[in-house]
C-alpha cells in the first residue's frame, strides 16, 4: 500500500462544515481527508469531534453550543505546524469576534512565514495538545453528571469464556444502568423499527398539510410505485466519505469505528473482537460483484474482497434523507404508504393523468430527478397494477431504474416461491417438500392442496399471488398497532435480579414511547430468546446466538402505558417460564390492543 503524501495529523477529527467559509468548503475538505481527517455531509450528534465556521446566527450558536466550533484558521495552521494544535484559540462560540465578517484566504500562500496564519499564531500562540488522565476524565465526567465505575463490582459468570469481565465489555452488557440508551444510540435494528413508525406518522402530518384527502380514481385503472433506495445505508453515509465512491463499501460497526465515537479503547477490547464479528449493513454494488452480501460477517466479506472499506453508520443522516425523500413524494403522490426508511409505495392512480398526460416513466423519472437532487442519493421505481407486481417490477428496475410490469409480463418471470410476499423460511420449506419450488408450480397446484400444505388463508393468498392477483390498499393514515422493544446483543445475566432490574428498565423505554405519542394499552407480551441447548459462544461478539423463542402474554386490568404496571406483569410472565437467568439472550417488551 502506498504511504500517504501528507502526515495523518488529522486521524480521530471528524469534521462537518457549516455555511460559507474561506478557504472554501472544498478546500478544507481536501486539507482535513488528505491529512486522515473524515467528513460528514449531515451534522450527526454522535460521530462530530468539530464543527468548521466562519461565523453563526444567533440559533446556529444556540444548537451548537455543546460542540467544538473552530474558525477555518485552525485548519489551516494545524497543516501549516504540521501537527494538531489545540482547538480552543480559535473557537467561534465565545469568542469576542463571533460573527465577523469572513475575511478571504488564500491556502497556495501558505508556508513557513506565511499568509493570514501566521499572523493569527502571533495573536494567539499554539498550545499542545496532551491526553488526559483516567483521573481527569472521571473528574470530568462527573461534572457532567455521567456516572463511571470506581468500585470493583462482582464478577460476571462467563461460562462459554466471552471476556465478560474484561471492562470494555462489561460497560457494554445489558446489566449497565445506561444500556438501553447507549443500544439504542447505536442499534441499526432498532432505528429502523423506530424509523418505520415515525415516517408512518410523518406521512400521515404531510397528508394533512398538503391537503391531501380520499383519492377518486378518475380512469378506473390503478397505477402502483414502489420507490425504493439503491443501496441505502451506503449511499447516506458516503456523502461523508466522497473519497470512496467508486470503491467496494460496507456500513457496519468496527474496532475503529468503535474507537472513533468513544466506545472502547483498542486495548481494552476483547482479543477476539477485531470487527470480524460485526455484520454488514448494506453494501454497494462494487462490493455485492465479489460476492459480499447484506447480514454477511466482516470477516467473511474481507475474504471475498480484501480492499472492501468499511464506513460507519450516520443515523441523524440516514433520518434526514429519509424525511426529505417523503416531503417529496407524499406532495406528489394521492396515497402513500411509508414501508421502511427509505422505500415507500405510492398510489399515483389520479395524478398521473392530471399532470403527466398518463406516462407512468415521465412521472417515475420526474420523482427520481427530484429525490436525487434534494439527497443526492438514487432510487429505482418499480410500476404495476398492484403492490406485488409494483414490488416486483423494482427488483428489476435497480440499479437506478425504472421498471413497469403487467400481469401477462408477470406470468412469464422466472420466480422462486421465495419471491412472494408472505413466503418465509417455513411456508418455503413446507411447500418445496410438496414438490412446490416455483410460482409457475403455485399456479398449476390445485386450491385444495395448497390448503392441505400451508392453510386456508395463506393458501389462498397465494393462489391469487401466483396469479398476479393483489387487492391490496395503501395503509397512508393507518395508526400504529403496537408500541415495543427488543434488545439482543450484550444480554448476559448472572443472577434473576439483574433479569428483573432490566425488564423495569426495558419497559421504561417502551412507556416513553407510548407517552409520547399519548397511547396506552390492555395486552402485554413477554419475549425470551433462550440459549438453545449445547449452543456456547456465539458467533457474533456478545450476539445471541442460536436461541429458542420464547413468548408468553397478560391482559391488564386497565389502559395504561405505566412503567410499573407493564414490567410487573412482565416479571410474573419471566418467573413462569422458569428459565435460567445464565441463558437468557434476548428481552422484548410489547404493548398491543390500543
Amino acid at each position: 500500500m502506498r504511504a500517504p503524501l501528507y502526515r495523518q495529523i488529522f486521524t480521530g477529527v471528524v469534521f462537518h462544515i457549516n455555511g460559507y467559509t474561506q478557504p472554501s468548503h472544498y478546500e478544507l475538505k481536501k486539507l482535513l481527508i488528505e491529512r486522515g481527517g473524515q467528513f460528514l455531509h449531515y451534522l450527526s450528534k454522535s460521530q462530530v469531534t468539530h464543527i468548521i465556521a466562519s461565523n453563526l446566527s444567533h440559533s446556529k450558536e444556540k444548537e451548537f453550543r455543546n460542540y467544538r466550533v473552530v474558525r477555518p484558521e485552525w485548519v489551516v495552521d494545524c497543516v501549516q505546524a504540521d501537527r494538531l494544535i489545540s482547538w480552543h484559540s480559535y473557537r467561534l462560540i465565545g469568542s469576542k469576534n463571533m460573527g465577523a465578517p469572513v475575511v478571504p484566504l488564500n491556502i497556495d500562500e501558505l508556508g513557513p512565514q506565511g499568509g493570514l496564519a501566521a499572523n493569527i499564531r502571533q495573536e494567539n500562540p499554539v498550545i499542545e495538545c496532551s491526553v488526559p488522565t483516567k483521573q481527569a476524565i472521571s473528574r470530568s465526567c462527573e461534572q457532567k453528571g455521567i456516572r463511571t465505575s470506581t468500585h470493583r463490582k462482582s464478577a460476571v459468570v462467563d461460562r462459554f469464556g466471552e471476556g465478560l469481565n474484561r471492562e470494555w465489555v462489561r460497560r457494554n452488557l445489558a446489566t449497565e444502568s445506561d444500556f438501553i440508551p447507549r443500544y439504542y444510540e447505536n442499534s441499526r435494528l432498532h432505528h429502523l423499527s423506530t424509523w418505520k413508525s415515525e415516517m408512518k406518522d410523518y406521512v400521515a402530518q404531510l397528508r394533512r398539510e398538503y391537503g391531501k384527502g380520499t383519492r377518486s380514481v378518475l380512469c378506473g385503472r390503478r397505477v402502483i410505485m414502489h420507490v425504493d433506495f439503491d443501496c441505502f445505508f451506503v449511499a447516506v453515509s458516503l456523502l461523508s466519505f466522497p473519497h470512496l465512491k467508486n470503491m467496494p463499501v460496507a456500513v457496519c460497526h468496527t474496532q475503529q469505528h468503535a474507537q472513533l465515537d468513544g466506545r472502547g479503547p483498542q486495548e481494552d477490547m476483547p482479543e477476539y473482537f477485531t470487527g470480524h464479528s460485526s455484520q454488514i449493513a448494506s453494501c454497494n454494488y462494487a462490493a455485492r460483484s465479489f460476492g459480499v452480501k447484506n447480514g454477511m460477517f466482516l470477516g467473511q466479506a474481507k475474504q471475498l474482497c480484501s480492499a472492501l472499506a468499511t464506513v460507519p453508520y450516520c443515523f441523524d443522516a440516514y433520518k434526514r434523507v429519509s424525511k426529505s425523500f417523503y416531503e417529496i413524494v407524499t406532495r406528489i403522490a394521492d396515497e402513500t404508504q411509508a414501508v421502511s426508511v427509505d422505500e415507500a409505495l405510492l398510489d399515483v392512480s389520479d395524478v398521473i393523468y392530471r399532470q403527466y398526460e398518463g406516462n407512468a416513466n415521465a412521472l417515475a423519472q420526474d420523482i427520481r430527478r427530484r429525490v436525487l437532487e434534494k439527497t443526492e442519493c438514487a432510487v429505482s421505481i418499480g410500476i404495476g397494477p398492484n403492490i406485488l407486481l409494483a414490488r416486483l417490477a423494482t427488483i428489476k428496475a435497480k440499479p437506478d431504474g425504472v421498471c413497469g410490469l403487467d400481469a401477462s409480463t408477470f406470468y412469464n418471470m422466472n420466480l422462486g416461491v421465495r419471491d412472494l410476499p408472505g413466503v418465509g423460511h417455513v411456508v418455503e420449506k413446507s411447500l418445496i417438500h410438496n414438490g412446490i419450488s416455483t410460482v409457475a408450480d403455485i399456479r398449476s397446484a390445485p386450491i385444495s392442496r395448497l390448503k392441505d400444505i400451508c392453510g386456508d388463508k395463506t393458501a389462498m393468498l397465494l393462489f391469487n399471488f401466483s396469479r398476479g392477483i393483489d387487492d391490496r390498499m395503501l395503509a397512508s393514515d393507518k395508526l400504529r398497532q403496537a408500541f415495543g422493544a427488543d434488545i439482543g446483543w450484550g444480554v448476559r445475566f448472572s443472577n434473576q435480579h439483574e433479569v428483573d432490574d432490566f425488564i423495569l428498565r426495558l419497559a421504561e423505554e417502551v412507556c416513553r414511547s407510548m407517552a409520547a405519542f399519548n397511547r396506552t394499552g390492555t395486552l402485554v407480551t413477554l419475549k425470551i430468546k433462550k440459549r438453545r441447548e449445547g449452543q456456547g459462544k456465539p458467533e457474533k461478539f456478545l450476539g445471541h446466538g442460536i436461541c429458542d423463542n420464547i413468548s408468553k402474554s397478560a391482559s391488564l386490568i386497565q389502559m395504561t402505558n405505566d412503567h410499573v404496571q407493564i414490567s410487573s406483569s412482565c416479571i410474573k410472565l419471566l418467573h413462569g417460564m422458569a428459565i435460567d437467568p445464565l441463558d437468557i439472550r434476548g428481552v422484548g417488551i410489547h404493548v398491543q390492543q390500543l
